[in-house]
């Protein structure tokens, strides 16, 4: 459910019929990534093999919340993933497995990867010698890739131990909506890599954008006058989180109806915005500061 704000003030919401107080709820605090944009919509996300990587089944079971099962000779579900190595040397041809958000999906969202859970192989022949014991995972940032975290030493899996949490380092953290995990060694099988399921812990924050149009600019769907995190001039993304008072005009007009996940006023100059409509999506609040 969405309700419509007709005038702001300087962090004051004035509603057609009532005067509406709400508590904002911008981020979250090392959540699942995976399994918020899984509980999204399957269609938010694709998951595909990269580097010309084979594997047995839908790579997709990489994310699909299932931890361990079958390998699909019991007449049980196969929900493992395994990856095939171009050559018999693994480290020569690492396997590469390719995650994104989709274009136009949850944009109202950055995403900040701060760890991620590897869990190994529990079924299926030569099971342990196949699961994955040195990867790497990079982030893409539409230009570029950023390595996040790769291992210094093989990880040693046995029957007790079934996953494993690996921290990304502060300075290797950052938004981004594609990762390539590959995994460059095994147990010691010559051809497949696999594991039953990757997840991605961190932060889930609205987007923020700062209100950079100039005086008699609108806010509407299409101009382009918002700063993104980057300092890239944008146009409004739905759901995101509006910021005022950095820069740009003290006083904005609305125009058409536009979603907005959070509104912040910057204390140092007083904004007016009024005009339009504003649909508020779920955890919506206005701050100061």
């Amino acid at each position: 459910m969405k309700t419509t704000i007709d005038t702001l003030k300087h962090g004051v919401a004035v509603l057609g019929a009532s005067l509406c107080a709400t508590v904002g709820l911008s981020a979250f605090g090392a959540v699942d990534i995976t399994d918020f944009i899984r509980c999204s919509g399957p269609s938010n996300y694709t998951v595909m093999c990269a580097n010309g990587t084979e594997s047995n089944s839908g790579v997709a079971q990489a994310f699909d919340g299932v931890t361990s099962g079958g390998d699909g000779t019991t007449g049980t579900p196969d929900t493992r993933v395994l990856l095939r190595h171009r050559e018999t040397a693994v480290s020569a041809t690492p396997a590469g497995l390719l995650y994104y958000i989709k274009d136009g999906s949850m944009t109202g969202f950055d995403f900040k990867l701060t760890s991620f859970t590897l869990y190994r192989l529990t079924s299926g022949y030569n099971y342990l010698a196949r699961s994955a014991t040195q990867f790497n995972l990079m982030g893409y940032d539409g230009a570029n890739w950023h390595l996040l975290f790769q291992t210094d030493e093989a990880q040693a899996w046995d029957e007790n131990t079934l996953s494993c949490t690996y921290e990304i380092p502060a300075e290797n953290q950052g938004c981004y909506r594609t990762y390539l995990f590959t995994v460059t060694a095994n147990g010691g099988d010559g051809n497949w890599s696999g594991f039953h399921e990757l997840v991605f812990w961190g932060d889930v924050e609205r987007r923020r954008l700062v209100w950079n149009g100039a005086e008699g600019a609108k806010w509407n769907a299409t101009d382009a006058n918002w700063l993104d995190r980057a300092g890239t001039v944008t146009n409004w993304i739905p759901d995101a989180k509006a910021v005022f008072g950095e820069s740009g005009s003290t006083s904005i007009t609305v125009e058409g109806t536009n979603d907005v996940g959070g509104i912040v006023f910057s204390q140092t100059n007083a904004c007016t915005v009024s005009g339009g409509a504003l649909a508020m999506t779920h955890g919506f609040g206005i701050t100061a500061g």
